[in-house]
């Protein structure tokens, strides 16, 4: 038994080696922008995978939720100062696995590797090292609480679920087109698009457009793809997309912060980083939102500062027509839903995720 205990030891122990090598990779960087925009990343990927972990009904789930938190708050108090990821830091991490490791190895073991994967993806993800937030596309200048979390992915996941339904829907309704009619609704709808271009007056409308005809997932500004159950592919488009910048440059997200604000969650005060999850109305902000979004899914964190409020928003959308709307919206959504259900071109769900900030005097 006292060997078996000893090979737990030292595994961990190596674990944590490994777990401290990856994370001290992101204070490697010599701009004090780079580590933070990558401790961000860490953050939310570490969070991400705990949240994903299985409950085992013994209440590891919440021990790691909480070694991480422990982590996380080690991080973002080190203050991105030369040497902050030091011996400071690597004491830190220990002091929280060893803390759990008391009670509960296989929980120790669990945060190492969530540590050492996440500042893996950190530094060497998709998105590649100095990007803005890499996958979620965004700066993490928001320190989010155990509520912002779990409300954001338990939001997220329902979103997800509705998306793969659709989806499968959409899937078993089929349709029956002769051959001939793909390539003229394709000419037709990227004739349409040309012309939205050039105007340049809907640019996310268009550039959603674009992504549905060419199907080119791996451009556009997507720094992630992931697929439902039944197929249906998820993109997020990241800070230096079309789709992020439009949607993060526009004026209707004061309105949208003003409307979040007016929220029982964030008038009583209970929580320091109330999170709403609605479904928001953009038909009235404007001809690109209208055509573009809709009506889409929202989650908004919001942090009051004496002077101002800071709001992350996520934005999920499924690009997608019904019967209904094609052939009462003219050609252009006809086209679109023909090749949708042909399956010439594959729809798409999205999100993208932004911060913006606001004096309090502009939002009273």
């Amino acid at each position: 038994m006292r060997e078996n205990r000893d090979q737990d030891r030292a595994s961990l122990s190596r674990d944590t080696s490994n777990a401290l090598t990856e994370l001290g990779r992101i204070f490697d960087k010599k701009k004090i922008e780079e580590q933070q925009e990558l401790a961000g990343v860490f953050g939310e990927e570490a969070f991400k995978l705990a949240h994903n972990l299985k409950d085992d009904g013994k209440g590891t789930k919440i021990l790691v939720h909480a070694a991480i938190g422990g982590i996380m708050s080690s991080i973002t108090g080190a203050g991105f100062t030369s040497g902050a990821a030091g011996a400071g830091l690597n004491e830190a991490v220990i002091k929280e696995i060893d803390k759990i490791a008391k009670h509960d190895p296989g929980a120790a073991q669990i945060v190492s590797a969530i540590i050492g994967a996440a500042a893996a993806k950190a530094v060497g993800g998709t998105a590649g090292a100095g990007a803005s937030a890499a996958a979620s596309g965004t700066k993490w200048n928001l320190e989010l609480d155990f509520h912002a979390i779990d409300i954001r992915k338990n939001s997220e996941d329902t979103m997800l679920k509705q998306f793969d339904e659709e989806y499968r829907a959409q899937s078993e309704e089929g349709g029956d087109y002769p051959e001939e009619d793909i390539p003229f609704a394709l000419h037709r709808l990227q004739s349409a698009n040309d012309t939205a271009k050039f105007l340049g007056q809907t640019p996310l409308a268009a550039e959603l457009v674009d992504v549905f005809l060419d199907q080119e997932f791996s451009e556009h500004g997507i720094t992630d793809v992931e697929y439902t159950e039944h197929g249906c592919p998820v993109l997020t488009f990241g800070h230096d997309s079309v789709v992020n910048r439009v949607l993060r440059e526009a004026p209707f997200n004061k309105e949208l912060v003003k409307d979040m604000m007016e929220t029982e969650i964030y008038r009583n005060g209970r929580v320091d980083i109330p999170t709403i999850f609605t479904s928001y109305n953009f038909y009235t902000k404007g001809l690109d939102a209208a055509l573009g979004l809709g009506t889409a899914a929202v989650i908004v964190s919001l942090r009051k500062g004496e002077e101002k409020v800071e709001a992350k928003i996520e934005i999920m959308d499924n690009w997608n027509h019904d019967l209904k709307e094609a052939f009462l919206g003219g050609f252009f959504f006809k086209d679109a839903y023909v090749l949708q259900q042909s399956g010439a071109r594959s729809t798409f769900a999205y999100r993208t995720t932004y911060d913006v900030e606001y004096p309090l005097d502009e939002l009273n």
